[in-house]
């Protein structure tokens, strides 16, 4: 059942007023902002004859939560075209690549042409250089040693080893070094995109979509930017996160289907992330790698699941649960590719090309080459484009017109994460600080006037005391920007604060749990545990990041070395992530008795642990 905000219990008038004036209340900080980056902008052309158009719109990007979002595209546009055209290039789009073909039953082959081949940078543009720029800063803190999967640290350092001893057999040290870095991206995506199961119901009538879009599609229901900002996503999304997230890295990647027999469609399984020849399977379904058969806890590969059938069956966790595909399902694989338009275009070749330093990122790829290196993979027969973030666009602007014709729809679509909504005073802070979480940027900077992400998230915790007499204390009115306007109703000004109250305790929340993992991604273990059992996790607390940080407190305990806790809580019942956490206790279970010495345990070892699970539970 779909869990719906404490927000949309509220009146669509108390709803819709909340959002406009708090709108026009905050445009007065919002033109501040742009008019001091105007200023700037303005003394650097006074001192020089050329400015760094590019260097404008990166500097917009990076204050995006601050602004309205309107007045930041138009400035991030006009910044990339400026640059655009002192750069003098000629137009070499060429023709879309073949391969997009395949997507023509999504997108409008024109409208995707179009994309391809626009000479100048258009508003989806901005979408896309955000999205890429946003994951470039998350890469680069991820990427480290601090944020090594427990489990596997000890196959990693025997690949390393092989590497460098030349051993011929294993992967060379740039392969291995890959594959710790998908590793990494993989383990960061599964705890930090909390799981949502694939099939959601809502009690609104559902709204009429185009293209066959679904209410609540699977997989396209956010675009990629939602799913990381607010941190939630079924599976499809989380492998579509990982997929984009391992591009970044420069690490391929794709997404591994397959058909079913009788049928031409292909269904999306796992990742596969693309490293010396094979393909290294993730399901982010299940929420684990899978393991490969073994003494040793390692990463499968798709050659390794289509020739021993052992692989697969390890997957399922006896007398809970099944695994949905089996070896005989893999005879014929497809390799699926997220890629946009915007992607492959020239302009962003160009662009491509001219970033350097900090600005350096993927924001285009070589296609060809791309298509050629999985063609030469083991197990994948055919590559695909993917067209789940076409979808992801379509359904969010569908969605939107709905909503400003339906108030209902604009509840259920808006009002679940208003608290993120940075056009709006009450909820800018929080935006500001899930920005600053997502770059790295933990602690404040005082030097360069810098706010970290633990002080956003510190000042959106307020006292409940506070919350409770907002109705009353015209200071906290003022300071929540909630004023009683001039002939407004008492019943509509009694139901907007309660709005506003409710707003103010689901970002409270949702600060609450973002604190504890920063801490975690900190390596203060011990203070993201606390965080975790005595603020999120307590009863009279619960929100939607209830089930998200139980598994995390699980991971918590296991890089504190608990591991009995880790494991017994990876084996509480009845949360969307058991299955992969079974597989995780078991797994744990097995290193830390090859860590003992102990003797190695028969070969229906997963059998008898699920007995042993089930009585226990019983």
């Amino acid at each position: 059942m779909y869990r719906r905000s404490l927000l949309a219990n509220a009146s669509p008038f108390a709803w819709g007023f909340l959002c406009v004036g708090a709108f026009i209340l905050g445009c007065q900080s919002e033109d501040e902002v742009v008019r001091e980056m105007q200023m700037n902008s303005q003394r650097q052309v006074t001192q020089s004859a050329t400015q760094d158009h590019l260097g404008e719109a990166f500097s917009f990007l990076d204050r995006l939560t601050e602004l309205n979002p309107e007045q930041a595209n138009r400035q991030i546009l006009f910044h990339l075209n400026r640059w655009l055209e002192d750069r003098r290039e000629p137009s070499t789009s060429g023709k879309l690549p073949e391969i997009f073909g395949t997507l023509d039953s999504t997108i409008d082959p024109k409208e995707m042409e179009t994309r391809f081949t626009a000479d100048s940078f258009v508003t989806n543009d901005v979408r896309h250089l955000r999205d890429q720029y946003l994951m470039k800063k998350m890469v680069s803190w991820i990427d480290d040693p601090l944020q090594d999967d427990p489990l596997l640290e000890p196959w990693f350092a025997s690949l390393t080893a092989k590497a460098k001893s030349g051993d011929k057999s294993s992967l060379e040290l740039d392969d291995v070094r890959m594959l710790q870095t998908a590793s990494r991206l993989f383990d960061w995506t599964i705890r930090n995109v909390g799981y949502e199961a694939r099939e959601l119901t809502s009690q609104i009538t559902p709204p009429e979509l185009p293209n066959n879009l679904k209410f609540l599609g699977t997989g396209y229901r956010q675009t990629t930017y939602q799913a990381i900002f607010r941190g939630r996503g079924d599976g499809l999304q989380r492998m579509n996160v990982f997929i984009q997230l391992c591009r970044q890295a420069q690490v391929p990647a794709v997404a591994v289907a397959f058909n079913p027999p009788n049928s031409s469609d292909s269904i999306p399984w796992v990742v596969g992330v693309l490293v010396g020849g094979e393909a290294y399977l993730f399901d982010c379904e299940v929420g684990i790698f899978i393991p490969a058969v073994g003494d040793e806890v390692a990463i499968a590969t798709l050659k390794e699941a289509r020739r021993d059938a052992q692989v697969l069956r390890r997957m399922k966790v006896p007398g809970f649960f099944d695994y949905p595909v089996a070896k005989s399902d893999l005879s014929s694989c497809v390799a699926l590719l997220p890629v946009t338009p915007e992607l492959v275009s020239s302009r962003f070749q160009v662009m491509q090309k001219s970033l350097t330093g900090d600005r350096r990122m993927i924001a285009a790829i070589d296609l060809d080459k791309m298509v050629k290196e999985i063609d030469e993979t083991a197990g994948i027969s055919l590559v695909r484009l993917w067209d789940l973030p076409l979808r992801a666009e379509q359904y969010e602007a569908a969605m939107e017109r709905a909503a400003d014709r339906d108030s209902q729809v604009a509840m259920f679509h808006r009002a679940q994460w208003l608290m993120l909504d940075p056009s709006i005073p009450a909820s800018r802070m929080l935006s500001m600080g899930r920005w600053q979480q997502l770059s790295g940027t933990f602690d404040d900077d005082p030097t360069n006037s810098i706010k970290g992400a633990r002080s956003y998230f510190l000042d959106q915790r307020q006292p409940e005391f506070e919350i409770a007499d907002l109705r009353t204390d015209v200071a906290l009115q003022k300071k929540y920007d909630v004023r009683r306007q001039l002939g407004m109703k008492t019943e509509d000004y009694d139901r907007m604060i309660d709005v506003v109250q409710k707003l103010i305790r689901a970002t409270k929340r949702t600060a609450t749990y973002w604190i504890s993992m920063v801490q975690y991604e900190d390596g203060l273990y011990e203070n993201a545990q606390n965080w975790m059992e005595k603020r999120v996790l307590d009863e009279d607390q619960a929100f939607i990041w209830h089930q998200a940080a139980q598994y995390n407190l699980a991971r918590t305990a296991e890089k504190l070395g608990q591991i009995e806790r880790a494991i017994e809580l990876h084996k509480v019942r009845g949360l969307p992530t058991e299955h992969g956490s079974r597989i995780r206790a078991r797994l744990l279970a097995k290193e830390s008795i090859d860590a003992t010495e102990e003797p190695e345990k028969p070969a229906n070892e997963a059998s008898e642990e699920a007995s042993a699970d089930a009585s226990k539970d019983k």
